[in-house]
């Protein structure tokens, strides 16, 4: 009898266990697509900064990439030595794949690009981990709504070094 009710006993623990740790999972991040579109395959040889990096491709040629639809301060500014950091931590010789948008360049003649390292996309994770704003311009919208929602949180619970 006092077997069976040991037994019992530990079953229910079990059972309470499962369930808080089930209740207390930590879901993916938004950041982690379930899949990613296609575009080119690139290694990041440098971070310039926290929105802009320079990437070689397998054929040799290299250039620079600036990240679309987000802003980071600058080096000088409070956050830009922190979002940098960042980047470098997400991306530097990182194989990564190139995701273009509707603008192929900026006035800087730097290729606009969503830069995905496996399924993460590090333009999302920047704002999701507060060293990046969102900042979607037309007509490249693809993640608006992913980095509005990405940046509200981030500053309501104060994420980061851009909300101090």
């Amino acid at each position: 009898m006092k077997h069976s009710f040991r037994i019992s006993l530990f079953l229910i623990a079990a059972t309470t266990l499962l369930f808080a740790c089930e209740a207390l999972a930590v879901p993916a991040p938004e950041t982690v697509l379930d899949t990613v579109p296609e575009g080119e395959t690139a290694v990041v040889t440098w971070v310039v900064d926290g929105d802009t990096v320079e990437v070689e491709f397998p054929d040799g040629r290299t250039e620079r990439v600036r990240y679309i639809g987000i802003n980071t301060p600058e080096w000088d500014e409070r956050c830009g030595d922190e979002a940098t950091k960042k980047n470098i931590a997400l991306v530097k010789n990182e194989t990564v794949t190139l995701v273009s948008g509707h603008t192929d360049r900026d006035r800087y003649d730097r290729l606009l690009r969503y830069i995905f390292v496996g399924n993460t996309l590090i333009n999302a994770e920047l704002i999701e981990t507060g060293y990046a704003f969102a900042r979607v311009y037309e007509p490249d919208q693809l993640y608006e709504d992913l980095f509005y929602d990405l940046e509200d949180a981030a500053e309501r619970d104060n994420v980061g070094c851009l909300w101090e």
